[in-house]
């Protein structure tokens, strides 16, 4: 492995531990990741060997020791203090962290199962990391001493992770993954439904039909349905977690979207009709019982509402 690739992975370890790094350091980032194998491969290593340090007061620094495993690291022993330092061509890189174990400060590895039924829930993780579940979901929960992970079986959950760039987080959805890159997002998935909603930093999505991972940023949204096309959107970040607050918020989406997360909140699944499919709707609607938020929606747009045995019917208004 080339020494200047090493040493650009330890400037990138050290920048991204600061909680100050912005979001278009994280995109650059993941630019210089995915520019070359050798790239992924030589911070992968970095954060392993990281992860590996039994973390008592300890500061990594170059030199010419070839037995270390990044081959010009060695420890030495500093007093305690937390300070990240980069000098000029050396690349003279102290790490310095507060005494104890990983495993006892960071999780045990042990997978952890929630379920939410007819109320949302809230967790918090033993990482710092917040987890809040809507109603009908299952989510299962592994923090791990290097990676951090999250599956949803069924449902919404919004996901506020600690920055740790060492333990990466990532959520799976089916056959849906989403790697987080120290954020703010939601992930629906509901039957053939699946999105992602980002309200704060990077995430990197893949998909069945993607060539390659989707980069989300604060304020995109990315839908799917099946293994159909991608759709990314805009929203305002703070509509990312909105169910949280009891309102679904839509801008310039197709009235199947609306029909199906009516059918999460209602007792009965709401359909389109074919007369109504290309009706796309901007608005909100506040989640409660069945009759106003059809009533609400009706008012909003050009839609008949229809109930039967079956379900709900949604048509095209005559004379629309």
């Amino acid at each position: 492995m080339r020494p200047q690739i090493k040493e650009k992975a330890l400037q990138w370890f050290v920048r991204l531990q600061d909680a100050e790094a912005t979001e278009e350091d994280w995109l650059a980032f993941v630019d210089w990741q995915e520019a070359d194998d050798e790239h992924r491969r030589a911070y992968n290593l970095l954060e392993q060997t990281w992860a590996a340090v039994d973390l008592t007061d300890v500061q990594l620094e170059p030199a010419n020791d070839k037995s270390s495993p990044l081959g010009e690291l060695v420890t030495t022993r500093r007093p305690p203090r937390r300070t990240w330092l980069i000098s000029g061509l050396g690349i003279a890189a102290a790490m310095v962290v507060t005494v104890g174990l990983w495993p006892h400060l960071t999780g045990t590895g042990v997978t952890q199962t929630y379920h939410a039924t007819t109320a949302p829930m809230t967790v918090d993780l033993a990482d710092g990391s917040h987890v809040y579940l809507n109603r009908d979901t299952d989510l299962s929960v592994r923090l791990g001493r290097k990676q951090r992970s999250a599956t949803i079986e069924r449902g919404e959950v919004a996901f506020d992770v600690n920055h740790d760039p060492s333990r990466p987080f990532s959520v799976k959805a089916g056959d849906r993954s989403v790697r987080v890159l120290g954020t703010a997002f939601n992930v629906l998935r509901h039957g053939d439904q699946f999105r992602v909603s980002v309200a704060r930093g990077v995430v990197s999505v893949t998909a069945p039909g993607l060539s390659a991972p989707v980069r989300l940023k604060a304020g995109l949204q990315l839908d799917q349905t099946r293994s159909g096309p991608v759709d990314v959107s805009r929203i305002e970040p703070g509509q990312a977690f909105s169910w949280r607050e009891g309102v679904l918020v839509y801008r310039d989406r197709p009235i199947g979207d609306v029909a199906a997360d009516l059918s999460r909140y209602l007792a009965t699944p709401v359909v389109v009709d074919p007369s109504a499919r290309a009706i796309r709707f901007t608005g909100s609607l506040q989640i409660g019982d069945e009759q106003a938020m059809l009533g609400k929606l009706g008012d909003y747009l050009p839609v008949t509402v229809n109930r039967s045995t079956d379900g709900i019917r949604l048509s095209a208004r005559a004379g629309s």
